[in-house]
């Protein structure tokens, strides 16, 4: 069993990861969408140039990325990585949102979501959901220990 995703390549840089809390799943309740990137994650991600205000209360930068569930691959898709503001209520979060359906529709809190950036690409991703149901679960948790996120 190997995962591609748990170490760098010519291809992929040094992987960095999240374990995902429900509201980074379908299992959240309320208008949040996609993966919330903690403010140490935001260097593996394209610079966001701007300032959010009432009137633009988002600033942000389509990537794309492939998606996998384990070694299986789901999906290649054109998201959005953005800082969101809430009409300029609440201090900006970064955020990974729009197509992640097949990996949003099927993990679950405390799940690990694995990114790798493209070395050649900057705007293109490699996410891979390791679902704690799963046997790679176990080969991905002593790697993480007890860190909610970080490079690995």
């Amino acid at each position: 069993m190997k995962l591609d995703c748990m170490k760098p390549s010519k291809e992929w840089e040094a992987p960095f990861f999240k374990v995902l809390a429900k509201n980074d799943t379908g299992e959240g309740k309320g208008h949040q969408a996609g993966v919330l990137i903690p403010k140490s994650l935001r260097q593996y991600f394209p610079q966001l140039n701007g300032t959010t205000s009432s009137r633009q209360p988002t600033i942000d930068q389509r990537v794309n990325a492939e998606l996998y569930d384990g070694e299986k691959f789901l999906s290649s898709v054109n998201t959005r990585y953005q800082y969101q503001s809430w009409s300029d209520t609440r201090s900006h979060e970064s955020r990974l949102t729009d197509q992640l359906g097949p990996i949003h529709s099927i993990a679950q809190g405390g799940d690990v979501l694995v990114m790798q950036r493209n070395g050649l690409k900057q705007n293109r991703f490699r996410l891979t959901l390791i679902r704690k149901s799963s046997s790679h679960f176990e080969l991905v948790l002593p790697v993480i220990g007890r860190r909610r996120w970080g490079a690995l």
